[in-house]
């Protein structure tokens, strides 16, 4: 115990983080830690600008006319836009669920798009350390309605919506997010207006108003999210685990996303007054002592401290005996509900086997991370790794292992290892093989025992990812960090999650003998067994069916034989060790210049001169028009680009873990091959990228599965409403855009034969555009581009074909008004999408009058 008002030391900072900190704890037991940037990476960024702000200012003399602030040319998703202000990318990105929130155990309420506007340099954040775990049974989803409620206005501040109106007016936002053992409420807000914000935020932790008034509109607020949520398979699978799977007298057996029938309907029929369980809940459990506050601001530590005492001092501070905590004796699962075979029917076109053990809460033993250990070693895709045999069987195309720290699988009652796969339509067949290597990997782990080696290689990798990491949305990083207080010591509040501290033989053996076959959970989720199910989850409708595992395979698992073919990794080439930062050659530029440019190349080059770290960025433009021609070829690009991945895969994996990043995409104007990461070890991945383009090659067996991927992707991509309706409006809108919908229906007529003549023809005649930058000198710059051209061997592109790949919008009509309306290719789903899209007349853009307006609904 530390006596109240006690700083505290400050935590454990990379070299490279040149933010201050400070921990201090208040008279009520709050613990806050304060973040001053004002001697950031970005705020040297930030001067630049200012300088070049003032410049323009003075330059534009007494006219007034202040142009609106621009972005940066990116996408939300960080990709080039298109003149229309889309990402033109390949005809279908990966399916990945993104769209909607994870569970009601990592998202909640105020579910707003992350801004990435970096000169909001001021944000707060609190967790709470009291979430869903603690849901009353008769009111399931109680804790996320709260985390709503709560934001409905304080006593100080009354206005239900004042919150969100007064950071939205001086450009932030705010979001909350309701776990199993946790809730954390952030916002985020221009500098000058932090002081009022904070006292405003605080206002809620003091005395919130939770008006009846509110609850209606909130309950549906909640609702809203879980009907956004209700066709994700990653939230249904995780809801089955909990509704079918879980002991039912834990809380992980709980509904924790809530909706109107859980938080409204039944207690309505059950005589439940949910206002007065919020009112009680609250009482309970939002007490000083189990919060922690992260505050980052450009103001010294002094005044942040001064603003944090003012304003957080009040929070009232409950009995610790009144919180609602999970009995240690209960065990989160059973083993007869949980090592079955469990077969799901999936919303999308996905093909899966998920292998699942149940391991003891092992959040103190973060200092060692023996999951991360063993999800690094399972989850490899280099030689010898479950994955490269069966990507060589065609068996699956990826793996996921391991623990992703979402509070379901990881809180303080039990933990959840997962080895997800996913199959090809062979792999579904012979799923038992699939499985049977993984557990014959796991076999060959526990009979080597851990690998000091291959820890202290992990080791080094995490310290150089966390010494030179890219700084943090400032939102992100105090509502990470308000989470990581409530878990670590003071010193390891910026690093218990990222570093591996400490080699233990034992606890890392301890966890790898609990992965056995006769411990597992197999989910297998395919819309093969949609003929084969016999039940539905209570709250998502999943159907699915539950057996034995068959006896035959436990029988052969018993005995499995050694697999030559499986291994340890190789010491990994990628792993940089020289991070000296490069002399400057010749005088520094503001922006990139050309230095250099002929028939086949241009290339421009700027070296870093303001963040001083060691890293780099290469950015390739392979320009070419071939796969604009026809949705023949647009597919083809598609595919060749999937397959590049595929091929690179071993070797761009060692790379990846090492930090150094790659990534193939189209653009309307070409190929585009990305790079970045720590510059030491970046020209061998960039060769070796190069090489694989060059010596491109594919079996038929490979192809017919790579095709099989993409198609399912293209067919998962159209049951997205948003995806669709981006679609839809795209086709009218871009001069040459071909759809997902064009490819899936020549996607039969392709062949291997088509695809390597597609290849040969795109590297026949191309013009090369290539930005270097970051910690390089222009003599390496110029031999990246030497080593390109020789291995690639083109002809230039004729300048009679520039033209053709320019970016084009079709111009709408004046005074129009088109609507198109569309069905959601996904008949389940409850959500409507519309878009507007106004089409302005470029001589006045800052009128924002509409010279004709496009709706898609679908």
């Amino acid at each position: 115990e530390r006596s109240p008002q006690q700083k505290m030391p400050p935590p454990t900072k990379s070299p490279f983080d040149f933010k201050d900190y400070r921990v201090i704890r208040l008279e009520n037991g709050i613990v806050a830690l304060l973040i001053s940037a004002e001697h950031t990476r970005s705020s040297r960024v930030d001067g630049e600008k200012e300088k070049t702000n003032r410049l323009s200012e003075s330059s534009r003399g007494e006219s007034g006319e202040d142009s609106e602030e621009t972005t940066d040319g990116t996408s939300e998703d960080g990709g080039a836009t298109s003149e229309d202000g889309d990402h033109v990318t390949s005809l279908s990105e990966e399916d990945d669920d993104t769209d909607v929130p994870r569970n009601a155990a990592s998202t909640g309420g105020h579910s707003v798009r992350r801004r990435k506007d970096q000169s909001i340099v001021a944000a707060c954040a609190v967790c709470v350390g009291v979430g869903s775990f603690s849901d009353p049974n008769d009111v399931p989803g109680l804790a996320h309605l709260l985390e709503h409620m709560v934001f409905m206005g304080s006593e100080k501040y009354p206005g239900e919506n004042s919150f969100d109106t007064f950071t939205a007016k001086h450009g932030g936002y705010d979001n909350a997010c309701t776990g199993c053992e946790k809730t954390v409420f952030e916002f985020s807000i221009h500098q000058p207006y932090f002081r009022e914000a904070l006292d405003r935020f605080a206002q809620f932790f003091v005395s919130p108003q939770l008006l009846e008034g509110s609850l209606d509109r909130e309950i549906e607020a909640v609702d809203n999210e879980f009907q956004d949520a209700f066709q994700s398979d990653k939230n249904r699978i995780e809801q089955l685990f909990g509704s079918c799977i879980a002991n039912a007298s834990h809380p992980a057996s709980k509904f924790m996303w809530g909706n109107t029938e859980s938080l409204k309907k039944t207690p309505k029929k059950k005589g439940i007054n949910v206002g007065k369980h919020l009112r009680d809940f609250h009482l309970r459990s939002y007490s000083s002592h189990y919060m922690t506050v992260a505050v980052l601001s450009r103001d010294p530590l002094d005044t942040l401290e001064a603003w944090t005492r003012e304003s957080f001092s009040s929070v009232p501070s409950r009995q610790p005996s009144l919180a609602a905590s999970i009995p240690s004796v209960i065990p989160a699962f059973e083993d007869a509900l949980f090592c079955r075979l469990y077969k799901i029917v999936p919303v999308k076109d996905l093909q899966e086997v998920h292998i699942t053990w149940l391991l003891p809460s092992l959040m103190s033993q973060y200092r060692i991370k023996p999951m991360h250990y063993l999800g690094w070693l399972l989850g490899h895709e280099g030689k010898g790794s479950v994955l490269s045999l069966l990507k060589k069987r065609h068996l699956a195309t990826t793996l996921v292992s391991g623990n992703g720290g979402e509070s379901y699988e990881y809180n303080s009652s039990y933990s959840l290892f997962t080895c997800t796969i996913t199959l090809t339509n062979k792999g579904l067949e012979n799923v038992l093989e699939c499985i049977e290597v993984v557990f014959q990997y796991l076999k060959i782990l526990r009979d080597l025992g851990p690998q000091e080696w291959i820890y202290r290689e992990i080791q080094v990798v995490e310290e150089n990812e966390f010494n030179f990491k890219d700084e943090d949305d400032p939102v992100n990083c105090v509502s990470t960090l308000c989470e990581s207080m409530q878990y670590f010591p003071e010193e390891d509040y910026l690093t218990g999650d990222d570093l591996m501290f400490q080699y233990d033989h034992q606890s890392i053996a301890a966890v790898q003998d609990l992965l056995t076959p006769e411990r597992a959970n197999i989910v297998l989720v395919s819309k093969a067994y949609a003929s084969l199910w016999d039940r539905k989850e209570q709250w998502f409708g999943t159907k699915f069916s539950s057996e034995e595992i068959p006896s035959d395979w436990t029988t052969r698992w018993q005995n499995l034989p050694p697999n030559p073919d499986l291994h340890l990794p190789s010491p990994n080439m990628f792993i940089a060790t020289d991070f000296t930062l490069k002399a400057c050659s010749s005088p520094l530029q503001k922006y990139p210049v050309v230095i250099e440019e002929c028939d086949h190349y241009k290339l421009w080059f700027r070296q870093d001169s303001v963040f001083l770290v060691p890293r780099a960025y290469v950015h390739l433009l392979f320009r070419t028009a071939v796969h604009l021609e026809s949705a023949r070829n647009a597919f083809m690009m598609d595919l060749f680009l999937h397959l590049m991945k595929t091929l690179v895969g071993e070797v761009a994996y060692a790379a990846d873990v090492a930090q150094l990043h790659y990534s193939f995409s189209a653009e309307v104007q070409g190929m585009v091959l990305c790079v970045d990461g720590l510059n030491h070890k970046l020209p061998l991945l960039l060769e070796t990228l190069i090489t694989f383009v060059a010596d491109f090659s594919s079996s038929e067996e490979q192809f017919q599965t790579t095709k099989d991927d993409v198609t399912r992707n293209l067919q998962n991509y159209l049951l997205r409403p948003k995806k669709y309706a981006k679609s839809l409006r795209l086709k009218i809108l871009q001069h040459k855009y071909w759809s997902a919908a064009d490819a899936l229906s020549i996607v039969d007529d392709v062949t291997l034969k088509d695809l390597i003549e597609f290849v040969d023809t795109l590297r026949r005649q191309m013009y090369v555009e290539a930005l270097v930058q970051g910690n390089m000198t222009p003599e390496e710059a110029k031999r990246l581009m030497i080593y390109l051209c020789s291995r690639l061997e083109f002809s230039p592109l004729p300048m009679s074909l520039y033209d053709q790949l320019q970016p084009r919008t079709v111009q709408l009509p004046a005074n129009t008004h088109i609507t198109v309306e569309a069905m959601s290719k996904d008949k389940q789903s409850p959500s409507t999408v519309i878009v507007d899209y106004f089409q302005v007349d470029p001589p006045c853009p800052s009128l924002l009058l509409p010279s004709s307006e496009n709706v898609v609904v679908v």
